[in-house]
């Protein structure tokens, strides 16, 4: 029978109705019996002598120290992988590290390996703000994006920076976003809508709307980069000026925008001087190196067959010189193995890797959207690349990186004017190009000529307002639905395991 270990919750539960045990005696002779339920019952009365936190430590170390959830090494390179531990014990002490992103199912990827190296589980940003802080040593979040949040306090020793592909970065974060009620076609953006409007916006205006959040995710790439390179320090998204504290708070922070109840979030975000430049978030310095990360990971490199084993063995290196965490690291000589086991054989949870009927190629860009990742690249690598870095490995690691993204961009640039990629109208296509689209399309079908003379954009404003409003409402509530879902999972799980 295969056991998992018990969270502390769990445990809690347990020691708060001595519980402890809930055991079935097998019928065997009488002296037997005897003596198992001797063993039982002094078990019982003993912990009932320890507190509750004692009693908790007992029994999440005597099940931490005889069962170990660590992927296996069969010896000469090969492996089998295990699931991670869900009991995280309590006095464990270890550096933690949180792995950030832009939301574009990135960060998985990463974590999964950690997982897969150490045996140890990875907790969610929002989990904390819906249950209490837990030890667990790795923690993924998408700070400062809006789709974030800093619910961890200063519980963080190091920080690891993912980097994906700017264009499958935009497609991966708006196909979560419709996988979790972000309307994917101008029918979905309506439905129940009508009741509220004497008028709705014709189908152009709605895909210009989308053009227009895709652009802005664009800009906010590149300052999301910028913000934990530079250790916090804080800039415009769109403009990548420094800015006041007080002004970003008020304006680009994920804090202000989710108005957290206690209020105590702008004092810790803003500091003593909300308008001296330049200003850094506050609490990068509670985390123990920094908002600064310890290095650069690129997600696309670790799922690629030919470099996906150098880029796992970054991840490895860092583990290494994480504080408690080594004493967990599997032998160097089965990493690659267990890259295999969960991109070859496909252990583990599922990534984006795995999403069924939504490819990327299935969404194109215009010259015009390709070109503005291109400057925000080139921003990055002239920024990234100048003097002021030059000696940092990280810098050096990014740069690389990125400089791959754009001869994508480029190639696909050429494929677009090629007319190899063929562009329609529920692409990404911006305001110049949508235009010249929609003058091709009246000459080519007159009988189906529309006013080129568009409504006044301002007659909708109130509506995307509003829908843009439900769109990111519900983005968070089911962010927390789905890690509501997944404790009850992990709690099922342990259930059935101790019948």
């Amino acid at each position: 029978m295969k056991v998992e270990l018990i969270p502390k919750r769990y445990i809690d539960s347990m020691v708060k109705n001595r519980n402890v045990a809930m055991v079935q005696v097998p019928r065997t002779k009488n002296k037997s019996r005897g003596i198992l339920g001797l063993l039982i019952i002094s078990f019982i009365f003993f912990t009932m002598t320890l507190s509750p936190g004692e009693t908790r430590n007992f029994i999440g170390e005597a099940i931490h120290s005889t069962l170990r959830s660590l992927s296996i090494d069969l010896g000469g390179g090969t492996c089998e992988w295990q699931p991670p531990r869900y009991f995280i014990p309590d006095d464990e002490q270890w550096d933690k590290t949180l792995i950030v992103g832009f939301p574009s199912g990135d960060k998985r990827l990463v974590f999964l390996q950690m997982e897969a190296l150490t045996g140890w589980m990875t907790e969610d940003e929002w989990a904390f703000t819906i249950g209490e802080l837990t030890n667990h040593p790795f923690i993924k979040s998408n700070y400062p994006h809006y789709d974030g949040c800093w619910s961890w306090g200063d519980a963080i020793d190091k920080v690891v920076l993912v980097v994906r592909y700017i264009r499958e970065t935009l497609v991966e974060f708006h196909d979560i976003m419709w996988d979790l009620g972000y309307p994917s076609n101008y029918e979905e953006a309506l439905l129940n809508e009508d009741n509220l409007y004497n008028s709705v916006p014709p189908k152009e205006f709605f895909y210009a709307w989308r053009d227009s959040q895709a652009m802005l995710d664009i800009h906010m790439y590149g300052w999301f980069i910028d913000f934990w390179m530079e250790g916090g320090l804080l800039r415009d998204w769109n403009t990548k000026e420094l800015v006041t504290a007080r002004h970003w708070y008020l304006t680009q922070s994920p804090d202000f925008f989710h108005q957290h109840a206690d209020g105590d979030d702008y004092t810790e975000v803003v500091g003593d001087n909300p308008d001296s430049i330049p200003a850094y978030d506050q609490r990068c310095a509670l985390i123990t190196s920094g908002c600064e990360p310890v290095e650069v990971i690129s997600a696309d490199r670790l799922q690629d067959p030919s470099k996906g084993y150098i880029e796992n063995l970054k991840i490895g290196r860092i583990l290494q010189g994480l504080k408690g965490i080594s004493n967990f690291l599997v032998p160097e000589s089965i990493w690659d193995c267990l890259w295999d086991e969960l991109y070859i054989r496909k252990k583990g949870q599922k990534t984006f890797l795995d999403r069924v009927g939504l490819e990327s190629r299935e969404y194109n860009f215009s010259e015009e959207f390709l070109t503005e990742m291109i400057d925000e690249i080139n921003h990055l690598v002239n920024k990234y690349s100048s003097d002021v870095w030059s000696s940092k490995e990280t810098a050096k690691s990014l740069v690389s990186m990125l400089k791959d993204h754009k001869l994508r961009l480029q190639e696909e640039i050429v494929e677009v004017k090629a007319g190899i990629r063929t562009l329609r109208e529920e692409d990404f296509l911006g305001p110049e190009t949508r235009k010249a689209l929609k003058e091709k399309n009246m000459k080519e079908n007159p009988s189906e000529v529309r006013d080129l003379l568009a409504p006044n954009d301002e007659e909708y404003d109130d509506f995307f307002k509003v829908l843009d409003k439900k769109i990111v409402d519900a983005r968070i509530l089911m962010k927390k639905k789905v890690v509501r879902d997944e404790l009850e999972r992990r709690r099922r799980l342990i259930q059935d395991s101790s019948v």
